[in-house]
């Protein structure tokens, strides 16, 4: 049997899209007679999938305030001062990195066919300290942006794009770099392989396509709602990516009356949620409603009768996939793989992202709808999601790229 070797520079527990990703990947692989797959990150010696399933979120404990106070001014202070921004980027990504190689090298050197990277950062630093393992092993990169390498990354930390240095080392130094020698590389969606494309089109011959997929439920019917409030839900980590502050603007132009007949519910914690709380009270906004991290997700959306993802950039967003498997309609952004996912007039609006307007009339728009129209874009977003985003369809085609290698 064939080893693969998965590598990441997170957490496995993370509340994040590639982390559930990864636990999908690993999961799907159990099943296959042809592959095993060993998966080495953050927190991959001590996790248990059921007990992860079953646990509640953690309750916040003195050491736990203390580093998320500490991230909160690196954070803040990244945005004036380039010198911050490296070492809390170095903190957060480069560390994580070299420690999953430091703690796991020799189990990755014998127990590895296949070297499976789900982030850049980590494989630049295995070929800076492990030539010879390097060029031994064959290697698969999954991508999980946009197709440009580092746009989250710059989004986040602009100082890092702005400085020609800083720019040129992730540009060249580690994405050329670490590409040109990576047999295959995985992008999420085609608007992802076509911007990848557009910007490295000399690695075209090593590109692949490969949708995140998940298990979530069978399909399982929503009743039509007989009472009036409608229900909007976003999931996702609270930061400027995801354009939460655009859904505050876009819910501040509508008139009060209307925003009476709506709750949007905001499932997920970050850095800049206490700022949005705060702006929704002084804007007397009152229908949207914070809960932080939960682990009942899925309560939330199957009592939902839309859902809302305003980001300024995606890969593949594995929340608009769960919200299709649970029977909903979507109001996503033209960004990354989200058009893949959402079809105009189809199964939810797409609007251009950053834009508070077009907002305001997706949301309007949902509103005046009918039960039985939301109902069948609803019906439209299963049909999507069973027939292409699941995991069986995700864990065949990486089957066919590790089969090329051969």
């Amino acid at each position: 049997m064939n080893k693969i070797c998965l590598l990441f520079y997170g957490s496995l527990k993370a509340p994040t899209g590639a982390s559930s990703v990864l636990r999908n990947i690993l999961e799907g692989f159990k099943e296959s007679k042809k592959y095993s797959l060993d998966i080495y990150c953050l927190d991959s010696n001590d996790f248990n999938e059921e007990e992860f399933q079953n646990s509640s979120v953690r309750k916040t404990h003195l050491k736990t305030t203390i580093i998320q106070v500490v991230h909160s001014f690196l954070s803040y202070s990244s945005k004036y001062s380039l010198l911050i921004t490296k070492f809390y980027v170095w903190l957060q990504y480069h560390k994580n990195a070299m420690q999953v190689l430091k703690d796991n090298i020799h189990k990755i050197d014998i127990n590895s066919d296949i070297l499976f990277f789900h982030d850049i950062i980590t494989p630049y630093h295995l070929k800076k300290t492990e030539k010879k393992l390097w060029d031994s092993k064959k290697k698969v990169l999954v991508l999980h942006s946009n197709g440009e390498v580092f746009k989250m990354l710059f989004l986040y930390y602009p100082k890092l794009k702005s400085n020609k240095k800083s720019k040129s080392f992730y540009e060249d130094k580690i994405a050329i770099n670490t590409l040109k020698d990576i047999d295959k590389i995985v992008l999420l969606s085609e608007f992802s392989k076509k911007m990848f494309l557009n910007i490295y089109p000399y690695f075209e011959s090593k590109v692949e396509v490969v949708a995140n997929g998940i298990n979530y439920i069978e399909s399982s019917e929503k009743d039509l709602k007989v009472d009036s409030k409608f229900i909007f839900t976003s999931v996702g980590t609270v930061g400027f990516r995801k354009g939460h502050d655009v859904i505050i603007d876009a819910v501040s132009l509508i008139e009060k009356d209307l925003r009476d007949l709506f709750t949007i519910n905001i499932i997920g914690d970050g850095d800049i949620l206490d700022a949005l709380k705060r702006k929704c009270i002084d804007r007397d906004i009152t229908n949207i409603i914070f809960f932080g991290n939960r682990k009942d997700v899925k309560n939330f959306l199957s009592e939902s009768d839309c859902f809302l993802l305003a980001s300024r950039d995606e890969g593949l967003p594995i929340a608009i996939i769960e919200a299709m498997a649970m029977n909903l309609p979507i109001i996503g952004t033209e960004v990354g793989g989200v058009p893949d996912l959402v079809k105009n007039n189809h199964n939810g609006f797409l609007i251009k992202p950053n834009n508070k307007f077009e907002l305001k009339e997706a949301i309007e728009k949902m509103l005046k709808m009918s039960r039985v129209e939301v109902e069948e874009f609803g019906k439209n977003s299963y049909l999507s999601y069973n027939s292409d985003y699941k995991v069986d369809n995700m864990i065949n085609k990486y089957v066919k790229i590790f089969d090329s290698l051969e």
